[in-house]
């Protein structure tokens, strides 16, 4: 692995009338970053490994209060009554950081709640030394890679449907073939099957993450809020 690219956008913040709740109270770090960008770092290391270090971190708030609610504002905060009343948002919307691992690859992060238009955007790029490879959730049952396998006349990027060989997902579509696909939703399915089997003592799959790992990923979310940039005038 040389470089891995990840963005994850979402819009659930981006208008300034949501009302206010959890997801926007707590301080730097824990507004987009500890909401989506946990997800992303996870993945990263999944790719590359331990993060060894973090660069240049961004953490900005675009919308810097919101209508504070009548009721109780729960999950996204959406379709609940509020008031004339508002209240400071007190962590970021948008966040961007670099990172470096200890086999030398590096990793690129673009992390928003106020992306309009893209309700749950996850988007990974892994360049490697002869590949490249994507994966995009608004298409989770398939991802892309080019490599120099094929003969340069037929050689591009190439789209690859999920079937019973990839791990994870084996007997777990409706047809046990590519091309059937599976949503999102599904994916909480195979997360809770690969935590049975680990009980079970299947060892086909990597076991599941345990409370160091998640112990591990706060670490690296306290690195990233540690290494923000000094604003500097030009």
């Amino acid at each position: 692995m040389r470089h891995f690219v990840g963005n994850y956008w979402c819009d659930y913040g981006y208008d300034p009338q949501r009302p206010m709740s959890w997801r926007y109270l707590g301080g730097p770090g824990s507004g987009v970053l500890a909401d989506i960008g946990s997800h992303m770092v996870d993945l990263a290391e999944f790719f590359c490994g331990p993060t060894a270090g973090v660069q240049g971190t961004t953490l900005t708030t675009v919308v810097a209060d919101r209508p504070k609610p009548l009721g109780v504002a729960v999950g996204h905060a959406g379709g609940v009554q509020v008031s004339d009343e508002r209240v400071p948002v007190e962590n970021e919307d948008v966040c961007t950081f670099t990172t470096s691992y200890g086999n030398g690859a590096v990793g690129t992060f673009s992390l928003s709640r106020i992306a309009f238009g893209h309700a749950n955007t996850l988007r990974i790029d892994l360049f490697c030394e002869n590949g490249t490879a994507s994966f995009d959730l608004t298409r989770p049952a398939e991802f892309t890679i080019a490599d120099a396998g094929p003969a340069p006349e037929v050689n591009g990027v190439r789209t690859v449907f999920i079937g019973p060989w990839h791990p994870y997902v084996g007997q777990g579509l409706p047809m046990d073939f590519p091309t059937v696909g599976h949503g999102q939703n599904d994916f909480f399915v195979y997360q809770a099957r690969a935590f049975l089997d680990q009980i079970a003592g299947d060892p086909t799959l990597p076991p599941c993450p345990d409370m160091a790992h998640g112990l591990h990923n706060l670490r690296v979310l306290d690195a990233v809020v540690s290494a923000t940039d000094k604003p500097v005038q030009l």
